[in-house]
């Protein structure tokens, strides 16, 4: 393959012939070349041998999430530069193409399928434990709590107070 990096350094070459069907791929293109171990792979996984830009490290001014309501857009443990081609999780990340990514952003994206947050983990300095109302979860549930070694069941009732039962 012209465009390989290092032709001619490789654990492994490949003949392709007529017959070649690794990775389902359509080789029929390709029959009669020579790739390397890392060019054949490449076809294998992704159908082209092309690399893009996504391969190239990213420089030092480029490593910050573009998500504007990323919480930490400089501190990541790796950056992902998004492109056309990425199709992580099933996701259509078209949207994103150009962006560059933290990896909590990244990771929440190739999940959820969206960048938006759910405010469901609110911390606990946000409301106080007199205006907290209850959750539908401690209300179908119930809450359990420890009083004076004995645990007991607490009811939520729709007023939103409390009806204590010992166990």
């Amino acid at each position: 393959y012209a465009g390989c990096a290092k032709p001619t350094e490789s654990s492994h070459f490949y003949r392709i012939d007529q017959g070649t069907k690794a990775g389902g791929r359509d080789w029929s293109a390709l029959a009669g070349s020579v790739l390397c171990h890392a060019c054949y792979e490449q076809f294998k996984r992704r159908g082209k041998l092309a690399r893009c830009d996504r391969t190239k490290p990213l420089c030092v001014s480029e490593k910050r999430c573009t998500y504007a309501g990323c919480a930490k857009p400089t501190e990541s443990s790796h950056f992902y530069r998004i492109d056309q081609g990425t199709k992580a999780g099933g996701r259509d990340w078209s949207a994103l193409a150009g962006s560059v990514l933290c990896h909590a952003c990244y990771g929440h994206f190739k999940r959820r399928g969206t960048l938006e947050r759910s405010d469901r983990r609110k911390s606990p300095s946000s409301s106080s434990p007199s205006s907290a109302s209850p959750t539908e979860d401690d209300a179908i549930a119930g809450k359990r709590k420890r009083s004076g070694g004995a645990v007991q069941h607490v009811e939520q009732s729709s007023s939103g107070g409390g009806v204590g039962e010992s166990i």
